[in-house]
């Protein structure tokens, strides 16, 4: 029995650790921003980005719906090509295919005087599948994409040893 529960702990170690890189490795945040939008009214952005990006909008108070739209660079919610419009978290894939710039709407409900948001921008390495991404990722933010990477990559190593000693 005990054999079997040290077999399944190294096992959930493992899947632990495969699911941090994975995660650490395919995804950056490129940007985040918290604002206000009022009843009916609609604040826009530009999203320049390339590759596959994921839009996050957490509704902080009140009720914000996004819209997409890759031809219209002021979409509202009866012009757009995607969507998410739930009372709770709105997420919304952009493929890379999408033309840039592409245009995004966050729609206040009307039921709500005031609705507060955080929009998090997600680039995503894994379905984007070029490296060319990387280093629009690194053009985007004026750095050199090889000394950050090395040293992230460094306190990732790091911070792993530890978690693999404290697991041991």
């Amino acid at each position: 029995m005990m054999q079997s529960f040290l077999k399944l702990g190294l096992t959930l170690k493992a899947y632990i650790l495969f699911s941090i890189f994975q995660y650490a490795a395919c995804e950056r945040l490129v940007y985040s921003i918290t604002a206000e939008v009022g009843a009916g009214n609609i604040t826009h952005y530009s999203l320049k980005q390339e590759g596959t990006i994921t839009l996050i909008l957490n509704s902080i108070v009140g009720d914000a719906d996004i819209y997409v739209s890759e031809t219209n660079t002021k979409p509202d919610y009866s012009d757009y090509d995607l969507q998410s419009v739930t009372c709770g978290q709105d997420i919304v894939t952009i493929p890379k295919e999408f033309n840039r710039p592409v245009g995004i709407a966050i729609f206040g409900h009307v039921y709500f005087p005031l609705s507060k948001y955080e929009l998090t921008v997600v680039l995503d390495y894994n379905a984007s599948g070029s490296g060319q991404d990387k280093s629009s990722y690194a053009d985007f933010f004026h750095g050199e994409e090889g000394s950050n990477e090395s040293t992230l990559w460094v306190i990732f190593v790091n911070i792993l040893k530890i978690i693999l000693e404290i697991l041991a």
